[in-house]
């Protein structure tokens, strides 16, 4: 699916609102990131829709790619100079997300962007415990190998080894 980017171009050409949330809900540029959309994210931001707009529960357009694995969206949305490090209520980044749902091309991309792969969540949990605790090796190795905290303490005291020695991995 490509989404409606001949309809999207002349909406943003017309100068309709681009931002329009409803009850702190999704924008078109979230709806866009989390379908995968990368031609409607381009389009998006070319014509200055907000890339750091949060829903009511903190989610960014970058969050909703990353935990979905959009890699060319993430990309897109990185060169228009999206925040790599906005937080979610809950205290979760875009590294977080990606590192959780095992999406290691993102990581790369956040890594590569300089996003902090060291942020912990409102539980003290950075993207190295998350990806620990379900078992992505990859994504591991890809924070591992830019220099994330290997030895950084969750709030409940437990260390990346120990969150996956507590699910088996």
């Amino acid at each position: 699916m490509k989404g409606h980017v001949g309809v999207v171009r002349r909406l943003a050409e017309a100068k309709a609102s681009l931002d329009v949330q409803a009850d702190l809900g999704p924008t078109p540029i979230h709806q866009a990131s989390v379908a995968g959309h990368v031609d409607v994210v381009r389009v998006l931001a070319e014509a200055k829709a907000s890339l750091d707009v949060q829903t009511d529960r903190g989610a960014t357009p970058l969050h909703l790619a990353s935990m979905n694995g959009h890699v060319d969206v993430v990309r897109r949305l990185a060169e228009a100079k999206a925040s790599l490090d906005v937080q979610t209520g809950s205290g979760y980044t875009a590294a977080h997300l990606a590192s959780s749902t095992g999406y290691a091309a993102v990581v790369q991309l956040l890594a590569e962007g300089k996003a902090s792969l060291d942020v912990q969540n409102g539980h003290g949990v950075a993207p190295i415990h998350s990806a620990s605790k379900r078992g992505h090796v990859e994504v591991i190795r890809l924070l591992a190998k830019h220099n994330a905290d290997l030895h950084i303490i969750s709030r409940d005291g437990r260390n990346p080894a120990c969150s996956a020695a507590l699910t088996g991995h």
